[in-house]
């Protein structure tokens, strides 16, 4: 279940400080893990698009012209 998976990834980051999650601060070891559960959650997510007949490519883009329209770049 994609919940799950993107719960498993958000543990990675659910006990470092701000300072320690930095990209930069990051061991490799954890790196690793993070790549490996987005990995999981992209996996579940492709797959469900799949079963469900959905272009992630359109529903990306169409969300976004939503968001464009929902929440304007500041003038």
């Amino acid at each position: 279940m994609i919940a799950s998976e993107a719960g498993e990834l958000l543990a990675e980051f659910r006990w470092l400080s701000p300072a320690e999650a930095d990209p930069a601060a990051l061991s490799q070891e954890c790196l690793a893990a993070v790549r490996s559960e987005m990995a999981d959650v992209l996996i579940f997510l492709i797959r469900m698009a799949d079963v469900l007949n959905v272009d992630l490519v359109e529903a990306v883009r169409s969300k976004s012209r939503i968001n464009e329209e929902r929440f304007p770049p500041p003038s």
